[in-house]
């Protein structure tokens, strides 16, 4: 890290930004700002900064954008010479990303807690970049482009705290996950041969499980990469999947017809195969609104809330989609 790891000095501050410190009615103290890498390209203008004043919070933030280019390698599919390198690597393309300094004013002191403090303002940044990143794809219509999560972005990102006085600047790095890549440790023979016996059950379409299993290990992939919305909806739609599938088998073994399963299928509603269905062919309690049991506890902490995504245009946070 290096004294020009950011875009924002004192000139800048005076000449952009402190005009919108008077509007908000703050008298600025100290900025904390963050540098982040978004794994995608946006269409903003370079250079530029989108100021927005929070009376309410008594503070200004600042999205200032930029963007870095590098060349990736085109991997044809050639075999690996030593080290891991490829016979094509020559061959590349540039890849390009848009970096936010992300800028936070406020007229608070920062003395307690810092790390607490931190926290919560990357979190009220974040917030309202994704706000703005929304409206973005409301009115280009760009479709490769999406709210962000800290688990989409580097594990470790640059901050700095400025005392606004004498301009005295304090770097810090700023922990955001776990996502390191790792070399995976390679499947035993009885493994591989259990795979290659799977193939023969999915191309053969043999078990009725195999989507809600699939679409259950999307649900877990999306999550991992800070998708929550795609998560809890991946999750929810692989119970739905294992249940269809599982009362379609069991309505077949008492005799119906396919054309009568699927029939039957249609004109039920989910929830009231869940509460009529289940329990009589299966046993146990698949009562939704009792949430010490596991259905209960599906309904409430799954269910629900993929309603609220689908319905609301709720956008749940880390903890909530890992209960769901």
């Amino acid at each position: 890290m290096n004294k020009h790891s950011f875009i924002l000095d004192k000139s800048m501050f005076e000449k952009f930004l402190i005009k919108h410190c008077k509007i908000a009615g703050i008298n600025p103290k100290n900025i904390i700002q963050f540098g982040l890498i978004l794994p995608f390209q946006l269409e903003f203008p370079l250079g530029g900064f989108v100021p927005i004043e929070f009376k309410e919070k008594q503070c200004v933030i600042d999205f200032h954008f930029s963007e870095l280019d590098y060349p990736v390698p085109i991997l044809l599919g050639a075999i690996p010479i030593s080290g891991g390198e490829c016979y094509e690597q020559a061959q590349t393309f540039t890849k390009y990303q848009t970096r936010v300094e992300m800028t936070f004013i406020t007229e608070a002191n920062i003395d307690v807690d810092k790390k607490q403090y931190m926290t919560q303002v990357f979190d009220f940044l974040l917030e309202n970049l994704n706000i703005l990143i929304c409206a973005h794809r409301l009115i280009t219509d760009t479709k490769d482009i999406y709210e962000v999560t800290c688990q989409m972005l580097s594990p470790i990102i640059i901050s700095r705290i400025i005392t606004i006085e004498d301009w005295n600047e304090e770097t810090i790095l700023f922990h955001l996950n776990y996502n390191l890549p790792v070399n995976k440790n390679k499947v035993n023979k009885e493994t591989y041969m259990k795979i290659i016996q799977m193939y023969c059950v999915v191309k053969g379409k043999r078990n009725p499980f195999i989507t809600s299993k699939l679409l259950n290990l999307d649900a877990h992939y999306f999550f991992d990469m800070g998708q929550y919305r795609n998560s809890v909806i991946y999750g929810q739609v692989s119970i739905e999947s294992l249940i269809g599938s599982a009362l379609k088998e069991m309505l077949t073994c008492e005799g119906m017809t396919k054309d009568e399963v699927e029939t039957f299928i249609e004109e039920c509603s989910f929830i009231k195969m869940v509460e009529t269905q289940m329990h009589n062919k299966l046993g146990g309690c698949w009562d939704t609104k009792n949430d010490k049991k596991v259905v209960g506890k599906w309904y409430k902490n799954t269910y629900k809330l993929r309603n609220r995504i689908v319905h609301g245009a709720y956008l749940p946070n880390h903890e909530e989609t890992g209960i769901g």
